[in-house]
């Protein structure tokens, strides 16, 4: 019986995949597209919360108010953050590899641990792993990356920017780099470890670049027309993710099954603006009727046209917000130095990078962001530990105020999130449990008044609260009480009674959307194109093609893309 190997491509278009390979850009995925049972799954309304991978490991599931979401909010300390994966969560749940009746390597699966059976690798040069660098057993992550070298665009898209051709070059050639490496470590591992019988292996260069480079194939993003045209460099990408995934599959037996997959796919974003400045400044407004942020001379913003605001090169979009606050934070001169765009640019040069390696004794990035060493403590230290996410992004200088405030906006990695400051379930409340639908529907009618000063949209189609009317506030809630969705790229809001916010610099490009697919290949398998199916039956249907070693099934039902399936 053959083996199972199933790849992944970190939120990936489909249609572009597809569109790549009719060009011819992408042969070893047309190869395997032409051999393959495909079909198209539907990940929607997971793919929004930032949980599709914690939900793939699982096999489970997962909504915002699950015991298993990413992030918490702690109602004493008023402060948010984000949970590491955990190898066994508050569920229940296990990985779903562990239904498999042997050997199992793994490698940067996000939302993964090194807990539990098999050979694993995490952080490697996932896009988003909640896990740090880490391996098991101990040591194999610092053989990778003497061996092949880290990741260099690891923990480093951040510091990039579509505003800058410079940087987004160097994002760019570090992603072809690492895609490349992440086959040559895929076969690597396989060779290292013989007897596997299942191996889960994930590329995220997809997901950094298209979410910064989203604009270059959605030629309708209101981007398009003032930045240079950085649809080349995608493609560069994906062309480094189709030699890799030949890597891998050359390394295959015939008798070896084959699943090329992507949970989601990516269209053009709302920027995040909307949810980590704007709806924060347009609530900081309301309560205390003054600016957090300058904005920028609206008059002459106006008069030109109303043109997206394009940051200086360089200069990296958190630290380029951070110079708006009216009051900035007291920092230390080490800090102001690091936030002047000069010493952004230094960073991503050859001399800046190789000081920098001095300086902090450890690799640094393609922008000048260090790559840490492998963690060496164990997984029971390692799943203990949280990050604060106030602290992360921008929306974090809100965070003093929020003991003050009836509503606030939490940190958010998409669509914005709202916690009602409620009296005895917040350690200093503001709206009595009695006032609680009072307080949602004054900010229903703030944030629906609100319109693009552009076009004189609305930004939202409102609120969408978790909590029926007259049930009250959850007292347990582990996160937000009500989640807003944007309806379009907005750099400004508009409001009647509070006048215009912004514009600011958009920060993302790309933003998820709920179509991912599956390609699967093998002896066992016939080229078609299959009905969609939900994303929660692709664990299932992986494990279906592993045969009699599938002791654990999880959630969800397989997939009939084998034309002989494996029995006990």
């Amino acid at each position: 019986m053959g083996r199972v190997c199933a790849v992944g491509i970190d939120a990936a278009s489909i249609d572009l995949i597809e569109q790549l390979c009719d060009a011819g850009a992408l042969p070893h995925m047309e190869a395997l597209r032409r051999r393959s049972a495909r079909t198209r799954l539907d990940s929607a309304p997971t793919h929004r919360n930032g949980m599709l991978w914690t939900q793939f490991v699982s096999g489970r599931d997962i909504s915002h108010d699950d015991a298993r979401f990413r992030c918490r909010f702690d109602p004493d300390t008023y402060e948010a953050y984000e949970t590491s994966a955990r190898h066994i969560d508050e569920a229940g749940a296990v990985p779903f590899w562990e239904g498999v009746d042997g050997s199992v390597i793994t490698f940067d699966v996000p939302r993964s641990t090194i807990s539990g059976p098999g050979v694993h690798v995490t952080a490697w040069g996932a896009h988003a792993p909640s896990y740090p660098r880490a391996s098991s057993p101990r040591g194999l992550l610092r053989e990778i990356d003497e061996r092949f070298g880290p990741h260099p665009a690891f923990d480093n898209e951040y510091a990039c920017g579509w505003h800058d051709p410079t940087r987004l070059d160097r994002l760019t050639a570090a992603l072809e780099t690492g895609a490349r490496r992440s086959g040559e470590i895929a076969t690597f591992l396989m060779d290292r470890f013989p007897d596997w019988q299942l191996f889960v292996g994930v590329l995220s260069e997809s997901h950094s670049a298209s979410e910064f480079m989203w604009h270059g194939i959605d030629r309708d993003h209101p981007l398009t027309a003032h930045v240079a045209d950085v649809t080349p460099r995608v493609e560069r990408v994906f062309r480094a993710m189709d030699d890799a995934i030949g890597t891998i599959v050359r390394a295959l037996r015939p008798d070896d099954t084959f699943f090329l997959f992507s949970l989601d796919g990516m269209m053009s974003s709302h920027g995040d603006l909307p949810s980590i400045v704007l709806l924060p400044e347009l609530l900081h407004r309301h309560r205390f009727g003054m600016p957090l942020v300058r904005d920028p001379d609206q008059d002459a913003w106006r008069a030109a046209g109303y043109p997206p605001v394009i940051p200086p090169r360089h200069s990296v979009w958190r630290n380029e917000m951070d110079r708006r606050l009216v009051a900035p934070p007291t920092r230390s001169i080490r800090a102001r130095i690091q936030r002047l765009p000069v010493y952004d640019a230094a960073r991503t040069t050859e001399i800046g990078r190789w000081l920098l390696a001095r300086v902090k004794h450890t690799r640094i990035g393609a922008l000048g962001v260090p790559i840490p060493p492998e963690c060496d403590d164990p997984p029971e230290v390692i799943e203990r530990a949280r990050e604060r996410a106030d602290e992360m992004l921008f929306l974090g200088h809100y965070q003093r105020f929020w003991r003050a405030m009836p509503t606030f906006a939490l940190p958010t990695f998409g669509d914005a999130y709202l916690r009602v400051n409620v009296i005895g379930r917040e350690q200093h409340g503001q709206v009595s449990p009695a006032d609680y639908d009072d307080a949602r529907r004054t900010v229903d009618a703030l944030v629906s008044e609100c319109r693009d000063p552009r076009t004189g949209r609305l930004v939202t189609d409102g609120v969408e609260w978790l909590d029926a009317p007259g049930a009250g506030p959850d007292p347990l809630r582990p996160y937000a009480d009500g989640i807003v969705r944007w309806t379009h790229p907005t750099d400004a809001f508009e409001h009647p009674e509070l006048g215009t916010i912004g514009p600011f610099p958009l920060h993302r490009t790309g933003v998820h959307t709920g179509t991912g697919f599956v390609w699967a290949a093998g002896p066992d398998i016939a080229a078609a194109q299959h009905p969609d199916r939900s994303v929660l039956d692709l664990p299932a249907t992986i494990l279906q093609a592993t045969g009699p070693r599938a002791t654990k099934p999880p959630s969800g039902t397989a997939i009939p893309l084998l034309t002989r399936v494996h029995v006990d």
